[in-house]
């Protein structure tokens, strides 16, 4: 939960900033998850897929239509976001950021995250796991 909110977070700076790197702010949000500077694969590893079970629909700034709308086109049922750590994948998030054991004796897999994603923007690509 803690890398969405820091995705939308940078994704809504960088728009404020006039310095969003994807055409929209919802596609900088997929953008800022990946800590990758391709955004090819960042849509890749974090956008949806074909069969895909478990979907975030990020709206900024919408109002009861808005919503209502994202629902018509989203096939399926609302959950709220505190279930969203009941169908995380730690394997899947674990090997998209290559994160290392050594990494997880000190730090928190959601940190190692937010590392990553920081990295992007301080070093201008996907940075390497600690050694």
């Amino acid at each position: 939960m803690f890398a969405l909110h820091l995705a939308a977070y940078k994704s809504l700076v960088n728009q404020e900033r006039g310095n969003l790197k994807t055409h929209t702010l919802h596609s900088e949000v997929v953008f800022m998850l990946s800590g990758s500077k391709h955004i090819a694969e960042a849509y890749r590893v974090f956008g949806p897929s074909e069969g895909c079970a478990d979907l975030i629909a990020a709206v900024f700034d919408a109002d009861a239509d808005a919503l209502q709308s994202v629902q018509d086109v989203v096939q399926g049922q609302v959950a709220p976001l505190d279930a969203l750590a009941a169908v995380s994948d730690a394997t899947a998030v674990r090997k998209a950021y290559a994160v290392t054991a050594a990494e997880l004796g000190v730090t928190p897999l959601a940190g190692v995250a937010a590392a990553r994603m920081g990295n992007m923007e301080t070093q201008g690509g996907k940075a390497a796991a600690a050694t």
